[in-house]
């Protein structure tokens, strides 16, 4: 089973919708349940090896099965914004419970920023206040294995949101 692609296109009538655009390769069978599970999901669409950096978006369902994915953000060498409305726009008409997020550092140091940590932290109140769990945020280095997990640290509660979406 392979895992949604969407983007999101205008009508004739310049109404944005979001639509499926192909399918990236992974078992959206499978309980994303860990970073570890994320970062390969994200391996996999090659984004240690985007020279720019890049915003993705993992939409997951109730029973942490990936249901799609999406870029939400191109930017450049050294920087990306994280577009909370289009991604929450997004995330809702895909119909995730929770989301994971994740982009690159070309540079290959995977500490994040200081607006890394603040756009983090935006996303995360936003997801609170319609009811999506921000999962995980992962950051992923050029050129190296390591990665860095919000949810790891301690700065999101990847555990504590596996409970919530299987009760909710």
């Amino acid at each position: 089973m392979q895992v949604k692609k969407y983007e999101t296109r205008l009508t004739p009538g310049g109404v944005a919708y979001i639509a499926e655009t192909g399918a990236y390769r992974a078992d959206g069978r499978r309980q994303y349940q860990s970073p570890e599970m994320l970062v390969s999901f994200f391996e996999g669409i090659g984004i240690r090896e985007m020279a720019e950096e890049y915003v993705y978006c993992a939409c997951i369902d109730n029973r942490l099965h990936l249901i799609g994915c999406f870029e939400a953000s191109h930017g450049s060498a050294a920087i990306a914004h994280f577009p909370i409305r289009e991604i929450l726009q997004k995330a809702l008409l895909i119909g995730a419970s929770a989301i994971a997020i994740c982009h690159n550092h070309p540079s290959g140091d995977p500490t994040p920023s200081g607006l890394d940590l603040e756009g983090t932290k935006k996303l995360e109140d936003a997801c609170g206040v319609i009811g999506i769990s921000l999962i995980d945020h992962i950051i992923m280095p050029a050129n190296s294995a390591w990665y860095f997990s919000f949810a790891n640290e301690g700065l999101i509660g990847l555990s504590e949101k596996k409970e919530e979406i299987h009760d909710g």
